[in-house]
């Protein structure tokens, strides 16, 4: 592969999956922390406001609690945690294969073509984690297809 080719490719194609992991990543971590603030702040405010006892106290908590389930809900299908760390991991791996081409180690040392190899590796990379992203939100649709499967009474 030609020293052109590759650069276009780092460019064109490496550098933006890069950034783009990068930001999902982020945009994952900070989503998953707040859920995980809002939720834990719920949890301690609802007993709180049972063991007051005072009639005013009821409503808040109910919503409260009902706020608190949904919020459970909502991050357990977005998954944020789940994408946070695959996003992570595929960047920083990605960052790795570019330091191990660069440095000529591992593999590279040896490679006839290490461009060749860095192209490779970078697709298989990026290809890995697409393929663990559907098998993630294929295993949360069918939960929630056997979910609705199992709920759902036939009327006569």
């Amino acid at each position: 592969m030609q020293e052109e080719t590759l650069s276009k490719y780092i460019e064109d194609r490496y550098g933006p999956q890069v950034s783009w992991y990068d930001q999902k990543a982020r945009q994952n971590r900070s989503s998953w922390i707040c859920f995980q603030v809002v939720t834990i702040c719920l949890a301690v405010a609802v007993p709180v406001l049972i063991t007051i006892g005072a009639s005013w106290a009821h409503w808040p908590a109910v919503t409260m609690s009902a706020l608190l389930a949904a919020l459970t809900a909502i991050a357990r299908t977005l998954k944020l945690e789940e994408n946070w760390h695959n996003y992570r991991g595929t960047c920083e791996a990605l960052k790795r294969e570019k330091h191990l081409y660069l440095t000529r180690i591992g593999d590279y040392a040896a490679c006839d073509d290490p461009e060749e190899l860095f192209v490779e590796r970078v697709e298989s990379l990026i290809s890995q984690e697409n393929a663990a992203w559907v098998a993630i939100h294929r295993h949360k649709k069918h939960h929630d297809d056997k979910g609705a499967s199992t709920s759902t009474t036939t009327l006569p």
